[in-house]
C-alpha cells in the first residue's frame, strides 16, 4: 500500500496577513500537488479560503473547540499539538506535515516525503542542545525539564531544541507519538506554568525518541 503525505495549516482570528501568508504557502505546495494527497487548513474563519476550497480541505473549528484545545492551563500553542493530533487521526498510517503560515515550499519535496515514508520524522532547523542555548525562553524550558521524567521520557542536557515552523510525523504509532507530545507539554504547564516554546520542545524531545532519529 503506497502511503501518501498530508499537509496541515492552522490560522485563527481575523489577522488578514496570516490568512494571506497561509494562502500563498498553500499555493506554493500546490505546485507539487502530485506529491501531496491533501492540504488541510484548520481555521475559525473559513470564508478567507473560499478561493482555495476546490484545492484544500477546510476544517472549521469553533471558539469553544479552540478553548478546549488550549487545555486546562490556557496555553495557546497547545492548539498546534491538538491540530496535528486531529489531522494525524484523520490519516492514520500516512505522514502528516504541519507548516506555519509563513512557510513556503521552494524545492523538491520528494526526498523529504521518502524519508517520512521510511519512518523518519522531521522538524525545521536544529537549534542545538537546549541546555546550552542562550535564549531566555529556551533556558526557562530547560530549567523546567532538567532532571524530570514526563510521559516516561527523561530529559537530558544533550536533548536538542528544534524549530517548530515545520513538524512532520511518519504517523505510524496510532497516535501515541502525538499523545506523548501532548502529555509532556501538559506536564510542563502543570509543574512550571505555560512556558513559551514548551510545545516546541515537547515535539523536539518526543519525535526522535519515538522514531529513533530526526
Amino acid at each position: 500500500l503506497l502511503r501518501v503525505m498530508h499537509l496541515l495549516y492552522c490560522t485563527f482570528g481575523n489577522h488578514f496577513h496570516h490568512h494571506l501568508q497561509d494562502a500563498f504557502s498553500a499555493m506554493s505546495i500546490l505546485q507539487q500537488r502530485n506529491e501531496i494527497d491533501s492540504i488541510n487548513i484548520i481555521t475559525d474563519t473559513p470564508s478567507f479560503y473560499n478561493h482555495l476550497k476546490d484545492h484544500v480541505n477546510l476544517i472549521t473549528v469553533t471558539p469553544e473547540k479552540i478553548k478546549e484545545w488550549k487545555g486546562p492551563y490556557d496555553y495557546f500553542f497547545r492548539v498546534k499539538i491538538k491540530a496535528v493530533q486531529h489531522v494525524a487521526g484523520m490519516y492514520v498510517g500516512s505522514p502528516v506535515m504541519y507548516c506555519d503560515t509563513d512557510t513556503f515550499l521552494y524545492s523538491n519535496i520528494t526526498e523529504l516525503k521518502a524519508d517520512l515514508l521510511k519512518g523518519k520524522p522531521y522538524m525545521h532547523e536544529d537549534e542545538g542542545e537546549i541546555s546550552t542555548r542562550p535564549a531566555k525562553n529556551s533556558q526557562r524550558v530547560w530549567k523546567a525539564v532538567k532532571g524530570k521524567t514526563y510521559a516516561g521520557l527523561s530529559f537530558k542536557a544533550t536533548d536538542h531544541m528544534r524549530n517548530a515552523g515545520v513538524i512532520a510525523t511518519p504517523n505510524l504509532q496510532n497516535g501515541k507519538d502525538i499523545e506523548m507530545v501532548l502529555q509532556i507539554c501538559d506536564a510542563i504547564c502543570a509543574n512550571s506554568s505555560p512556558l513559551y516554546l514548551c510545545e516546541q520542545f515537547s515535539f523536539s524531545a518526543t519525535l526522535p525518541h519515538v522514531y529513533n532519529a530526526i
